[in-house]
């Protein structure tokens, strides 16, 4: 029943102890490793209430959590990611070009930034003694 439940936390590239102690602290949980584990592996079944924690941190449905539908083929978003997306849609499309323009620009700054200089070996020259 909660294979979806380590789907979505592998989903999010956390492991079972970044998911604890983040889930813990956003929802006032107590939460031990060994929990998590048994969550994951169908050996014990979380409390209705923290069901719901858990599709909220996922930003999933509780029949997706819960493995009845199949997840939706977005990106799970963290909060600071979740909230540009939420400033840029009240954004007019003036703003949003604007967002966009200083967005592709600073990636090109950053792109040239990291760019490692192009390797050219040069000919051994050999002088000659006479």
């Amino acid at each position: 029943m909660m294979s979806r439940f380590r789907e979505l936390r592998q989903a999010t590239g956390m492991t079972q102890e970044e998911f604890r102690t983040q889930f813990n602290s956003r929802f006032n949980r107590t939460y031990t490793a060994a929990a998590i584990s048994q969550f994951e592996n169908g050996k014990r079944t979380p409390e209705i209430s923290a069901l719901i924690d858990f599709a909220d941190f996922f930003k999933v449905s509780l029949d997706c959590l819960l493995g009845r539908t199949v997840p939706q083929s977005q990106p799970v978003f963290n909060d600071d990611e979740l909230q540009l997306v939420m400033n840029y849609r009240t954004l007019d499309e003036r703003g949003k070009h604007y967002v966009k323009d200083a967005v592709e620009m600073n990636q090109v700054r950053i792109k040239s930034a990291y760019r490692m200089p192009t390797y050219v070996p040069q000919r051994d020259v050999v002088s000659a003694v006479v």
